[in-house]
């Protein structure tokens, strides 16, 4: 097999359901490069790995497989921290086990387009979202969510200082990385736990993204996803936990109203008390800054609104 220009990745837990409809979205790609394909399944107990190894039975020189013996996110080791050191590709394209892409182009558009803008460090895509209950895909998510930002090409030009907190213009489906742009292990070892969140703010503090106006997947909505786990309390704790960090990193502001939004719903659930700690740490001394994301993040809204 040839050097692979681009290397996908498809974490994967419990989604048996899923995964043959994501596996078959890669497949499926119309692609005039070498790629690799790397699939992580974190211990599945659902027949999810069987359904893995009858693909890359298949696929023997495209597709490799990790398999955990033992649950790693349950250890606090985010998978796809282990992964991205693995690919080879220029580019890295990311796919989730429960998510899928529709768009056979998506890949060679993604590729075609930063090979011609070499100081764009990574580019996303339109998607649309569907809920387990009733699979119907959400049609107002397009509009509701891209429309308000896009240029007059069509692109939604991302950066840390507004789109990037304006929506979540970078779904994980979505995105295609230039490898050497990923965050170095000691840029990782910053944070105790290292997400998406991170990662792609800590690209676009030394460059530029952007949202490009093709819709080329759906993503899943369920209780069944890599974080079923962890339980919304959890999640919230961990969010106040992570924008404290994220704080400290950037000193940007609007970490700051997350963090404090993350908190007030701790609180409303009877939970204050985990919130607590880092709320003393950060306020009263930062409260100005407090004030001045919420103005930020207002405007955000209120532009979005009058698109």
């Amino acid at each position: 097999m040839d050097s692979p220009l681009l290397t996908v990745i498809t974490l994967s837990y419990n989604h048996q359901a899923f995964i043959r409809q994501c596996i078959e979205g890669v497949l499926a790609q119309e692609i005039t490069f070498p790629m690799e394909y790397i699939i992580h399944d974190d211990a599945s107990t659902d027949g999810t790995v069987e359904i893995l190894c009858e693909y890359q039975a298949r696929h023997p020189d495209l597709i490799r497989l990790i398999l955990q013996p033992e649950n790693q996110f349950s250890k606090g080791i985010y998978p796809m921290n282990r992964v991205l050191p693995l690919a080879r590709g220029r580019y890295i394209a990311l796919c989730e086990g429960d998510d899928y892409w529709t768009n056979p182009r998506k890949l060679q558009a993604q590729v075609d387009y930063l090979e011609a803008h070499p100081a764009t460090l990574f580019c996303t895509t339109r998607y649309r979202r569907t809920r387990l209950d009733d699979e119907g895909l959400e049609e107002a998510l397009l509009p509701h969510l891209f429309d308000a930002y896009a240029n007059s090409a069509g692109l939604v030009p991302l950066n840390r200082h507004w789109s990037y907190h304006a929506d979540w213009f970078t779904q994980t489906l979505t995105a295609m990385m230039r490898r050497e742009a990923l965050p170095s292990p000691g840029e990782i070892a910053a944070f105790s736990a290292f997400y998406d969140a991170q990662r792609y703010y800590i690209m676009l503090m030394r460059g530029q993204g952007v949202c490009l106006p093709l819709v080329s997947g759906v993503y899943r909505q369920h209780a069944g996803g890599i974080y079923a786990g962890q339980a919304s309390l959890d999640r919230f704790h961990r969010n106040v936990q992570t924008f404290e960090e994220l704080w400290g990193y950037t000193r940007d502001p609007l970490f700051l109203y997350a963090h404090a939004r993350n908190a007030l719903r701790l609180r409303r659930a009877g939970q204050g008390h985990l919130a607590s700690p880092s709320l003393a740490r950060l306020y009263p001394r930062n409260l100005h800054m407090l004030l001045l994301a919420c103005i930020r993040f207002l405007y955000l809204r209120l532009r979005r609104g009058f698109a």
